[in-house]
């Protein structure tokens, strides 16, 4: 976590896949203040519900059989 924390500090742009980006995993917003947020998510009403982001990828995913 404290690895997670200082790498996310540190860039300068923020790609969450399938991450809520909500006040938990995003640190009430400050890892994300000032960075530039592309959120991609196969489910669009997650998009930006508690963040707010720069770019969306809205994906459509496939289940794969093994």
């Amino acid at each position: 976590h404290d690895v997670a924390t200082e790498v996310l500090a540190a860039a300068d742009c923020v790609v969450a896949f399938g991450a809520s980006l909500n006040h938990y995993t995003a640190a009430h917003g400050d890892l994300l203040r000032g960075k530039a947020v592309i959120h991609c998510d196969v489910r669009p009403q997650a998009i930006g519900r508690y963040s707010a982001v720069d770019a969306v990828a809205w994906l459509r995913g496939k289940k794969l059989d093994a």
